[in-house]
This record gives C-alpha cells, structure tokens and sequence, in this order.
C-alpha cells in the first residue's frame, strides 16, 4: 500500500488544515499557521495545491462532521423535520381562543421551533407600566419548502425519455442514411 502524503507534512502545513477547516479562508489560515503576512496569499495556494495538505484538510473536516453529527444528533431526516416544522407551521397555533398570544411555555416543540423571534415592548403612562405588545416572527415558509424540496431532490432535472416510430419505407437511401445519422448524434 502506499504511503500516504499527508505523512509528510510538517508540523507548520498540518498546523495550516487544522486553521483552514475553521474557516475556509486560506490566507487567514496561513497567517495564524504562523506564515509570513507578506507570502500568506502565496503560500495558501500553494498549500492548498499540495496533495497531502489536501487529504489532510479532508480527514479534519470528515471528523468535525462526525464529531458534530454526534454530538446534536444531526441527520438528514432531523434536518428535514426542522425545515417541516417551519414549512407547515400555522400562525393560528400561537393564539388562545380569546385572540391573546399564547406564552411560549405554551407552544408545542414544533411551534416553538418554527419561531424565528418573539419580541415583547411595554407600553408606558409616564413611568407606569399599562400593558404590552408581543410580536411574533415566523422563518420564512416558503425557503423552508424549497429547502425540502431540494433535499428531497423534487426539483431535479426529469429525464424525458421519448421513442418515436417513423415509416421509413418511403424514403431514399440517402435520406435514410441522413436519418441514422441524425439519430445516432440525439442519442449520444
């Protein structure tokens, strides 16, 4: 089996990927690596053309993913639940019967989680206190639908696959010929 290349990096180069995954800014990587100012820009491109600093980057962010998906138990199936929640959330569950605006303690997990904000502003007679007014905001339904959709892969390309029978009997050679050929040139 092969040696792998990033075995040979230095300290410095891994000290790089280690910086570079948090992120993605390679110069900014380069600096805090410990590389000159001046050459950073440089020396991040070249860095991120060597195969082994390559490799090495790829194993630190596989385990960060991991390590994450881990920790807050994040799957595709979590995520797709978040983005429903938010997609088909009613406005309606967050008020009483009266009109009253429910208290969060109130709401559902699922209510809860499609609230983007809740702001609350006392309304005031001179120093006292009277009342308050409560806004709530919802995440945007529908970039929630679209991001279902799209993981859910609903808005990929359909292949359209269409047979057509012709009676070629009726034409000339020539034109036969021409007929395969531009048959042969759609079905590439």
């Amino acid at each position: 089996m092969a040696k792998s290349n990033k075995a040979t990096l230095t300290a410095k180069q891994k000290r790089f990927c280690q910086e570079y995954v948090i992120d993605h800014n390679a110069t900014k990587a380069a600096i805090r690596a410990g590389y000159s100012e001046k050459s950073a820009r440089f020396t991040a491109c070249e860095l991120l053309g060597n195969v082994g600093v390559q490799e090495f980057i790829e194993e630190l962010e596989k385990s960060l993913t991991k390590r994450l998906e881990d920790r807050y138990l994040i799957s595709k199936e979590r995520v797709l639940n978040e983005y429903a929640r938010a997609a088909f959330s009613d406005i309606r569950t967050y008020y009483n019967e009266d009109g009253t605006l429910k208290n969060v303690t109130e709401l559902t997990d699922g209510d809860a989680a499609a609230l983007s904000s809740l702001e609350t502003d006392e309304i005031k007679l001179g120093e006292t206190v009277i009342g308050n007014t409560r806004k709530i905001k919802l995440y945007d339904k529908l970039r929630a639908l679209d991001s279902i959709a799209r993981v859910m892969g609903y808005n990929a390309p359909e292949d359209l696959n269409v047979n057509t029978s012709v009676d070629i009997s009726k034409y000339s050679a020539e034109e036969k010929a021409l007929l395969v050929k531009m048959s042969r040139g759609l079905n590439r």
